[in-house]
Protein backbone atom coordinates (compact mmCIF):
# COMPACT_ATOMS: atom_id res chain seq x y z
CA UNK A 1 0.00 0.00 0.00
CA UNK A 2 1.03 3.60 -0.53
CA UNK A 3 2.10 5.93 2.21
CA UNK A 4 -0.41 8.44 3.60
CA UNK A 5 -1.19 11.27 1.26
CA UNK A 6 -1.27 14.98 1.92
CA UNK A 7 -2.29 16.28 5.33
CA UNK A 8 -2.77 12.82 6.83
CA UNK A 9 0.98 12.30 6.96
CA UNK A 10 1.62 14.97 9.59
CA UNK A 11 -1.69 16.15 11.03
CA UNK A 12 -2.35 15.69 14.78
CA UNK A 13 -4.32 12.68 15.96
CA UNK A 14 -7.52 14.63 16.66
CA UNK A 15 -7.55 15.73 12.99
CA UNK A 16 -7.47 12.09 11.88
CA UNK A 17 -10.80 11.19 13.47
CA UNK A 18 -13.05 9.35 11.06
CA UNK A 19 -15.86 11.87 11.58
CA UNK A 20 -14.25 15.26 12.07
CA UNK A 21 -16.08 18.53 11.38
CA UNK A 22 -13.27 20.75 12.72
CA UNK A 23 -11.57 21.33 9.33
CA UNK A 24 -14.82 22.94 8.17
CA UNK A 25 -13.88 25.91 10.36
CA UNK A 26 -11.58 27.05 7.57
CA UNK A 27 -14.72 28.19 5.74
CA UNK A 28 -14.88 30.99 8.29
CA UNK A 29 -12.01 32.70 6.45
CA UNK A 30 -13.98 33.67 3.31
CA UNK A 31 -17.08 34.23 5.47
CA UNK A 32 -15.09 36.69 7.57
CA UNK A 33 -14.23 38.61 4.40
CA UNK A 34 -17.93 38.78 3.52
CA UNK A 35 -18.83 39.85 7.06
CA UNK A 36 -16.24 42.61 7.00
CA UNK A 37 -18.18 44.23 4.16
CA UNK A 38 -21.16 44.65 6.46
CA UNK A 39 -19.11 46.20 9.26
CA UNK A 40 -17.68 49.09 7.28
CA UNK A 41 -19.03 52.59 7.39
CA UNK A 42 -20.48 54.09 4.19
CA UNK A 43 -18.16 56.07 1.95
CA UNK A 44 -18.12 59.85 2.24
CA UNK A 45 -17.59 62.28 -0.63
CA UNK A 46 -16.75 65.98 -0.53
CA UNK A 47 -16.45 67.99 -3.75
CA UNK A 48 -14.76 71.41 -3.83
CA UNK A 49 -15.28 73.56 -6.93
CA UNK A 50 -14.51 77.15 -7.92
CA UNK A 51 -10.77 76.91 -7.23
CA UNK A 52 -8.90 79.22 -9.61
CA UNK A 53 -5.10 79.17 -9.69
CA UNK A 54 -2.80 81.76 -11.25
CA UNK A 55 0.93 82.45 -11.29
CA UNK A 56 2.04 81.90 -7.69
CA UNK A 57 -1.51 82.46 -6.48
CA UNK A 58 -2.26 80.33 -3.41
CA UNK A 59 -5.75 78.89 -2.95
CA UNK A 60 -6.86 77.19 0.24
CA UNK A 61 -9.88 74.91 0.44
CA UNK A 62 -12.40 74.65 3.22
CA UNK A 63 -12.23 72.15 6.05
CA UNK A 64 -11.71 68.50 5.10
CA UNK A 65 -12.49 66.20 8.09
CA UNK A 66 -10.43 63.00 8.16
CA UNK A 67 -10.61 60.05 10.56
CA UNK A 68 -7.58 58.01 11.66
CA UNK A 69 -8.86 54.59 12.77
CA UNK A 70 -6.43 52.31 10.95
CA UNK A 71 -9.07 51.24 8.43
CA UNK A 72 -10.34 54.40 6.75
CA UNK A 73 -8.40 55.54 3.69
CA UNK A 74 -8.78 58.96 2.10
CA UNK A 75 -8.47 59.67 -1.61
CA UNK A 76 -7.87 63.14 -3.02
CA UNK A 77 -8.60 63.58 -6.74
CA UNK A 78 -7.59 66.82 -8.42
CA UNK A 79 -8.82 67.65 -11.91
CA UNK A 80 -7.49 70.71 -13.73
CA UNK A 81 -8.95 72.45 -16.79
CA UNK A 82 -5.87 74.09 -18.38
CA UNK A 83 -5.97 76.53 -21.30
CA UNK A 84 -5.14 75.21 -24.76
CA UNK A 85 -1.52 74.71 -25.75
CA UNK A 86 -0.29 75.29 -22.22
CA UNK A 87 1.85 73.41 -19.72
CA UNK A 88 1.59 74.05 -16.01
CA UNK A 89 2.54 72.84 -12.56
CA UNK A 90 0.48 72.41 -9.39
CA UNK A 91 2.10 72.32 -5.96
CA UNK A 92 -0.04 71.19 -3.05
CA UNK A 93 0.13 70.85 0.72
CA UNK A 94 -2.30 69.10 3.03
CA UNK A 95 -2.20 71.14 6.23
CA UNK A 96 -3.64 70.39 9.66
CA UNK A 97 -5.50 72.69 12.02
CA UNK A 98 -2.16 74.31 13.03
CA UNK A 99 -1.29 75.12 9.39
CA UNK A 100 1.45 72.49 9.51
CA UNK A 101 1.92 70.54 6.26
CA UNK A 102 1.46 66.80 6.74
CA UNK A 103 1.50 65.79 3.06
CA UNK A 104 3.13 67.50 0.08
CA UNK A 105 2.85 66.76 -3.63
CA UNK A 106 3.25 68.36 -7.05
CA UNK A 107 1.88 67.75 -10.53
CA UNK A 108 3.08 68.77 -13.98
CA UNK A 109 0.40 68.83 -16.66
CA UNK A 110 -0.31 70.08 -20.13
CA UNK A 111 -2.94 70.51 -22.81
CA UNK A 112 -2.37 70.61 -26.54
CA UNK A 113 -4.85 71.21 -29.34
CA UNK A 114 -4.06 70.91 -33.03
CA UNK A 115 -4.68 69.26 -36.38
CA UNK A 116 -3.25 65.94 -37.53
CA UNK A 117 -2.58 64.71 -41.07
CA UNK A 118 -1.94 61.13 -42.13
CA UNK A 119 -2.19 59.45 -45.57
CA UNK A 120 -4.60 61.97 -46.96
CA UNK A 121 -6.73 62.14 -43.83
CA UNK A 122 -6.88 64.93 -41.29
CA UNK A 123 -8.63 65.80 -38.07
CA UNK A 124 -8.31 67.69 -34.84
CA UNK A 125 -7.10 66.50 -31.47
CA UNK A 126 -7.36 67.77 -27.90
CA UNK A 127 -5.04 65.90 -25.55
CA UNK A 128 -4.21 66.75 -21.96
CA UNK A 129 -2.66 65.50 -18.73
CA UNK A 130 -4.93 67.00 -16.11
CA UNK A 131 -5.63 64.43 -13.38
CA UNK A 132 -3.91 63.68 -10.07
CA UNK A 133 -5.01 61.41 -7.25
CA UNK A 134 -3.54 60.52 -3.87
CA UNK A 135 -4.64 57.74 -1.52
CA UNK A 136 -3.46 57.59 2.09
CA UNK A 137 -4.47 56.79 5.67
CA UNK A 138 -4.37 59.70 8.12
CA UNK A 139 -2.29 59.23 11.25
CA UNK A 140 -4.31 61.70 13.33
CA UNK A 141 -8.00 62.49 13.15
CA UNK A 142 -8.84 66.13 12.62
CA UNK A 143 -9.83 68.92 10.28
CA UNK A 144 -7.47 69.43 7.37
CA UNK A 145 -7.29 71.84 4.46
CA UNK A 146 -5.69 71.67 1.05
CA UNK A 147 -3.40 74.51 -0.09
CA UNK A 148 -2.74 74.69 -3.85
CA UNK A 149 -0.77 76.98 -6.13
CA UNK A 150 0.58 77.00 -9.68
CA UNK A 151 4.21 78.07 -10.09
CA UNK A 152 4.26 78.67 -13.85
CA UNK A 153 2.35 78.54 -17.12
CA UNK A 154 4.24 77.97 -20.40
CA UNK A 155 3.09 78.05 -24.01
CA UNK A 156 4.24 75.69 -26.77
CA UNK A 157 7.44 77.72 -27.26
CA UNK A 158 8.32 77.58 -23.57
CA UNK A 159 7.50 81.20 -22.90
CA UNK A 160 5.77 82.17 -19.67
CA UNK A 161 2.14 83.16 -19.95
CA UNK A 162 -0.33 84.79 -17.61
CA UNK A 163 -3.10 82.18 -17.44
CA UNK A 164 -5.71 80.91 -15.03
CA UNK A 165 -6.25 77.27 -14.06
CA UNK A 166 -9.68 76.12 -12.79
CA UNK A 167 -9.32 73.14 -10.44
CA UNK A 168 -11.84 70.73 -8.94
CA UNK A 169 -11.00 68.72 -5.81
CA UNK A 170 -12.92 65.61 -4.74
CA UNK A 171 -12.13 63.99 -1.38
CA UNK A 172 -13.57 60.53 -0.63
CA UNK A 173 -13.10 58.24 2.35
CA UNK A 174 -13.69 54.49 2.45
CA UNK A 175 -12.89 51.69 4.86
CA UNK A 176 -11.89 49.05 2.33
CA UNK A 177 -10.60 48.58 -1.18
CA UNK A 178 -13.34 46.81 -3.13
CA UNK A 179 -11.01 45.21 -5.65
CA UNK A 180 -8.58 43.99 -3.01
CA UNK A 181 -11.44 42.65 -0.90
CA UNK A 182 -12.82 40.68 -3.86
CA UNK A 183 -9.40 39.17 -4.61
CA UNK A 184 -8.99 38.27 -0.93
CA UNK A 185 -12.37 36.54 -0.90
CA UNK A 186 -11.60 34.52 -4.04
CA UNK A 187 -8.13 33.53 -2.77
CA UNK A 188 -9.36 32.53 0.70
CA UNK A 189 -12.28 30.54 -0.75
CA UNK A 190 -9.95 28.75 -3.19
CA UNK A 191 -7.47 27.85 -0.43
CA UNK A 192 -10.32 26.68 1.83
CA UNK A 193 -11.69 24.40 -0.89
CA UNK A 194 -8.22 22.98 -1.61
CA UNK A 195 -7.68 22.30 2.09
CA UNK A 196 -11.03 20.52 2.43
CA UNK A 197 -10.39 18.43 -0.69
CA UNK A 198 -7.08 17.30 0.79
CA UNK A 199 -8.72 16.54 4.13
CA UNK A 200 -12.03 14.83 3.40
CA UNK A 201 -12.81 11.57 1.58
CA UNK A 202 -9.18 11.01 0.49
CA UNK A 203 -7.46 8.97 3.17
CA UNK A 204 -4.81 6.56 1.92
CA UNK A 205 -5.17 4.90 -1.46
CA UNK A 206 -4.82 1.18 -0.85
CA UNK A 207 -5.58 -0.07 -4.33
CA UNK A 208 -7.35 1.18 -7.41
CA UNK A 209 -7.21 1.68 -11.11
CA UNK A 210 -9.05 1.38 -14.40
CA UNK A 211 -9.55 -2.17 -15.62
CA UNK A 212 -11.27 -4.10 -18.36
CA UNK A 213 -12.13 -7.06 -16.15
CA UNK A 214 -12.83 -6.20 -12.54
CA UNK A 215 -12.94 -9.66 -11.00
CA UNK A 216 -9.38 -10.52 -12.08
CA UNK A 217 -7.98 -7.70 -9.91
CA UNK A 218 -9.63 -8.90 -6.72
CA UNK A 219 -6.51 -10.55 -5.31
CA UNK A 220 -4.60 -7.26 -5.52
CA UNK A 221 -6.92 -5.73 -2.93
CA UNK A 222 -5.50 -7.88 -0.13
CA UNK A 223 -3.64 -5.86 2.47
CA UNK A 224 -3.63 -4.46 5.98
CA UNK A 225 -6.35 -1.84 6.36
CA UNK A 226 -6.06 0.58 9.27
CA UNK A 227 -8.77 1.06 11.87
CA UNK A 228 -11.35 3.66 10.95
CA UNK A 229 -13.31 4.23 7.78
CA UNK A 230 -12.64 2.38 4.53
CA UNK A 231 -14.30 3.64 1.35
CA UNK A 232 -15.00 1.96 -1.98
CA UNK A 233 -15.74 4.18 -4.99
CA UNK A 234 -16.61 2.74 -8.36
CA UNK A 235 -17.50 4.09 -11.78
CA UNK A 236 -17.41 2.65 -15.24
CA UNK A 237 -18.65 2.62 -18.79
CA UNK A 238 -20.72 0.27 -20.93
CA UNK A 239 -21.31 0.46 -24.67
CA UNK A 240 -23.19 -1.22 -27.47
CA UNK A 241 -21.43 -4.12 -29.14
CA UNK A 242 -20.57 -3.90 -32.81
CA UNK A 243 -23.38 -6.35 -33.60
CA UNK A 244 -26.12 -4.36 -31.85
CA UNK A 245 -26.95 -0.67 -31.94
CA UNK A 246 -29.42 1.33 -29.95
CA UNK A 247 -33.02 1.11 -31.08
CA UNK A 248 -35.47 4.00 -30.79
CA UNK A 249 -37.37 2.18 -28.05
CA UNK A 250 -34.24 1.19 -26.12
CA UNK A 251 -34.30 2.16 -22.43
CA UNK A 252 -32.06 4.94 -21.20
CA UNK A 253 -31.29 3.26 -17.89
CA UNK A 254 -30.40 -0.29 -16.80
CA UNK A 255 -30.22 -1.84 -13.40
CA UNK A 256 -26.96 -3.57 -12.51
CA UNK A 257 -25.80 -5.60 -9.52
CA UNK A 258 -22.35 -5.28 -7.94
CA UNK A 259 -21.32 -8.51 -6.23
CA UNK A 260 -19.21 -7.56 -3.20
CA UNK A 261 -17.62 -9.83 -0.62
CA UNK A 262 -14.99 -9.05 2.02
CA UNK A 263 -12.72 -11.83 3.30
CA UNK A 264 -10.24 -11.97 6.14
CA UNK A 265 -6.76 -13.47 6.01
CA UNK A 266 -8.20 -17.00 6.50
CA UNK A 267 -10.59 -16.69 3.60
CA UNK A 268 -13.64 -16.35 5.82
CA UNK A 269 -16.32 -14.07 4.41
CA UNK A 270 -16.92 -11.20 6.82
CA UNK A 271 -19.36 -9.29 4.64
CA UNK A 272 -21.31 -10.09 1.50
CA UNK A 273 -23.83 -7.95 -0.32
CA UNK A 274 -25.35 -7.32 -3.72
CA UNK A 275 -25.18 -3.57 -4.29
CA UNK A 276 -27.69 -2.10 -6.71
CA UNK A 277 -26.40 0.42 -9.23
CA UNK A 278 -27.57 1.98 -12.44
CA UNK A 279 -26.24 2.24 -15.98
CA UNK A 280 -27.34 5.53 -17.55
CA UNK A 281 -27.40 6.29 -21.27
CA UNK A 282 -25.27 9.22 -22.47
CA UNK A 283 -25.54 10.69 -25.95
CA UNK A 284 -22.86 12.97 -27.39
CA UNK A 285 -22.19 14.30 -30.86
CA UNK A 286 -19.67 11.58 -31.64
CA UNK A 287 -20.65 8.65 -29.44
CA UNK A 288 -23.34 6.86 -27.47
CA UNK A 289 -22.45 5.02 -24.28
CA UNK A 290 -23.55 4.22 -20.74
CA UNK A 291 -22.02 5.39 -17.47
CA UNK A 292 -22.14 3.37 -14.28
CA UNK A 293 -23.49 4.99 -11.14
CA UNK A 294 -22.75 3.12 -7.93
CA UNK A 295 -23.13 4.53 -4.40
CA UNK A 296 -19.94 5.13 -2.43
CA UNK A 297 -19.65 2.39 0.19
CA UNK A 298 -18.14 2.90 3.64
CA UNK A 299 -16.91 0.25 6.07
CA UNK A 300 -15.75 0.69 9.64
CA UNK A 301 -12.89 -1.25 11.20
CA UNK A 302 -12.45 -1.27 14.97
CA UNK A 303 -8.85 -2.40 14.57
CA UNK A 304 -6.39 -2.98 11.72
CA UNK A 305 -7.25 -6.06 9.70
CA UNK A 306 -5.98 -8.06 6.73
CA UNK A 307 -8.78 -7.97 4.18
CA UNK A 308 -9.49 -8.86 0.59
CA UNK A 309 -12.31 -7.34 -1.44
CA UNK A 310 -13.94 -9.55 -4.05
CA UNK A 311 -15.69 -7.27 -6.52
CA UNK A 312 -17.43 -8.26 -9.73
CA UNK A 313 -19.95 -6.78 -12.13
CA UNK A 314 -21.66 -8.37 -15.14
CA UNK A 315 -19.64 -8.02 -18.31
CA UNK A 316 -22.83 -7.88 -20.39
CA UNK A 317 -26.38 -6.67 -20.03
CA UNK A 318 -28.44 -8.74 -22.47
CA UNK A 319 -32.02 -7.55 -22.07
CA UNK A 320 -33.65 -5.76 -23.73
CA UNK A 321 -30.45 -4.75 -25.61
CA UNK A 322 -26.99 -6.21 -25.64
CA UNK A 323 -24.43 -3.85 -24.08
CA UNK A 324 -21.00 -4.79 -22.82
CA UNK A 325 -18.63 -3.51 -20.20
CA UNK A 326 -15.82 -1.33 -21.58
CA UNK A 327 -13.98 -0.46 -18.36
CA UNK A 328 -14.47 -0.17 -14.62
CA UNK A 329 -12.53 2.15 -12.33
CA UNK A 330 -12.53 1.78 -8.57
CA UNK A 331 -10.62 3.04 -5.54
CA UNK A 332 -10.16 1.45 -2.13
CA UNK A 333 -9.05 3.85 0.61
CA UNK A 334 -8.57 3.57 4.34
CA UNK A 335 -7.96 6.31 6.95
CA UNK A 336 -10.89 8.15 5.39
CA UNK A 337 -12.09 11.31 7.16
CA UNK A 338 -15.63 12.62 6.62
CA UNK A 339 -17.18 15.88 7.85
CA UNK A 340 -20.41 14.26 9.05
CA UNK A 341 -21.59 10.73 9.95
CA UNK A 342 -22.08 8.36 7.03
CA UNK A 343 -23.76 4.99 6.82
CA UNK A 344 -20.78 2.68 7.41
CA UNK A 345 -20.95 -1.11 7.78
CA UNK A 346 -18.95 -2.47 10.71
CA UNK A 347 -16.68 -5.30 9.55
CA UNK A 348 -14.93 -6.56 12.69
Amino acid sequence: MKMPFGLKAWSPSFLRLSVNPFPLLILLAPLWVVKSCGDVQPDTRQEINDILLGNNVVATTGVIPLVADGRTAATIRITASPPVNTSYTIVGDLIDANNKPVLQFDKEGWRQVGTWYEEGYSGTYDEADRHLWLRFKPKISGDYRLKLKSEYFLDLKGAATNSRLPVTVVVTTSQFNGGLLFVTFIASAFLAICFLRLTYFRGRLCYGGKFKFLSSKSRNTRGIYDAGLVSLKLKGRYGYTSARQRRLASPRQYRVILDLAIQDSFGEILFKKDVIGWINFIHSESDEYFTVWMPCLFFRLDQPASLRFRISMPAFVERPDFIEQEWIQFELRDRVVVPWPVGATRIN
